[in-house]
């Protein structure tokens, strides 16, 4: 899911606007876990409307360009990387294979690495970029997503705004 995440983020069109507004009126940041990724961003009341939209298009037509797709792996096998160096990723990862039965799902691996999604994946004469095109229309959803937003501003103007 991190790699996902990854590449739903470097789009082009609409999303390199979102990119812009959010990074020069806002922060931003993007975080996968085991059962779900969460997005977060703040953004001023007046780029609200026009952040939403450019935002769902990463849900509604991700673009997913394929000369993206090497640098993300890249992005995706550096944390992998760092995480070799962290104590307590690697305690949960001993935990984890301590406690949780092979056949579980939660037993996969849970951050890819270069050998992961490149590496074997040529050996098997299939790309990242093919996978992750499988993969996305399967598992992302609008049914398995929620949508938080908090502002200042009263209720009826989210109402009005989303639908």
């Amino acid at each position: 899911m991190c790699f996902v995440q990854y590449n739903l983020q470097t789009m082009g069109g609409k999303i390199n606007i979102m990119t812009n507004i959010v990074v020069t009126l806002s922060s931003h940041n993007a975080e996968t876990g085991q059962q779900r990724t969460t997005y977060n961003f703040d953004i001023t009341d007046t780029k609200l409307q026009e952040a939403l939209d450019i935002w769902a298009q990463f849900f509604i037509n991700p673009l997913m360009a394929e000369n993206t797709v090497e640098r993300e792996m890249l992005a995706v096998n550096s944390e992998f990387e760092n995480a070799k160096k962290d104590d307590g990723i690697r305690l949960t990862h001993v935990l984890k294979d301590a406690i949780v039965k092979t056949n579980h799902p939660m037993a996969n691996f849970d951050c890819g690495n270069i050998e992961t999604l490149k590496n074997n994946l040529e050996k098997d004469g299939v790309t990242a970029f093919q996978l992750l095109h499988e993969w996305y229309p399967k598992h992302y959803s609008s049914k398995w997503m929620y949508l938080t937003l908090q502002s200042g501003v009263g209720p009826k103007y989210f109402i009005d705004l989303l639908l």
